[in-house]
């Protein structure tokens, strides 16, 4: 399957890297992008290049990974190949873009929306997939093998992508605002900022990973740290009395009403 990714940054770049790390023949991949240095670091490992999407050659599936603001333009370029009469399959992971708006600027091709994670630059990420209404099953296993290679895919409906885009796109940040400000109470608390730092690291790994391989829910593992009395218990009930939980609930609702923002331009 031949892959050209537009813009190379940070998720279109852990895409075509996690492509490449996963055996992918580096001949069958293109990069496109404006940036020099990143079209060159690609070229360096074998892949096609070029500039503008315009030039991509025949491929199988293009993934069009630009800020929202540019999805439009870099569609009406591929419009202007063959992409479009070969049957090929166009994947966003722009957030907040529909596969309607898509499809009203890319005419009877197949439109699959994705909603990748940064965990995805080092193979870990959480990738949801919705198909258009062109959209066939061989055209969401195209774009499942794709993500795939960068981490976990699940398949939802559209109206779900907005959520998701608030609880597991944006979720790294939230994952590591708690770790700052856990590193920054720990060195208030006394710690050298490097113990802090360290300690913090690997209990986020820990927690993680406990909560991807054990059967027993995120409650489930809380309440068994959590002794009555005891220390963890005097920290939830702080974060409790500021409505930790209230809180979390608003910025996954802004985030979601940010994703449909995006959406309408």
């Amino acid at each position: 399957m031949r892959v050209a990714v537009v813009g190379t940054g940070a998720m279109g770049g852990a895409i075509l890297s996690g492509l490449l790390d996963a055996g992918w023949d580096p001949g069958g991949l293109m990069a496109i992008d404006l940036s020099e240095e990143r079209r060159s670091h690609f070229a360096e490992l074998g892949c096609a290049t070029a500039q503008d999407p315009s030039e991509l050659f025949s491929c199988d599936v293009v993934v069009v990974a630009t800020k929202p603001q540019h999805v439009i333009g870099a569609v009406a370029a591929v419009a202007l190949t063959d992409f479009r009469g070969s049957g090929g399959v166009l994947v966003s992971v722009a957030a907040g873009i529909s596969t309607a708006t898509i499809e009203a600027s890319l005419l009877d091709t197949a439109v699959v929306r994705a909603m990748p994670n940064t965990p995805a630059l080092i193979g870990v990420g959480m990738s949801a997939l919705a198909a258009g209404s062109l959209a066939l099953a061989a055209d969401l296993a195209k774009a499942e093998l794709i993500l795939g290679a960068v981490g976990q895919v699940v398949v939802v409906n559209e109206t779900d992508i907005d959520a998701i885009t608030a609880v597991s796109g944006s979720g790294p940040a939230y994952a590591f605002l708690l770790a700052e400000s856990m590193e920054a109470a720990g060195v208030e608390l006394g710690l050298s900022a490097e113990v802090s730092r360290q300690i913090v690291t690997q209990t986020m790994l820990g927690a993680g990973t406990l909560l991807a391989q054990s059967p027993d829910s995120a409650a489930v593992l809380r309440e068994r740290v959590t002794s009555p009395g005891g220390t963890t218990a005097a920290a939830l009930s702080t974060l409790r009395e500021h409505n930790f939980e209230s809180i979390i609930n608003e910025a996954l609702a802004a985030a979601a009403a940010r994703s449909k923002e995006l959406g309408e331009f």
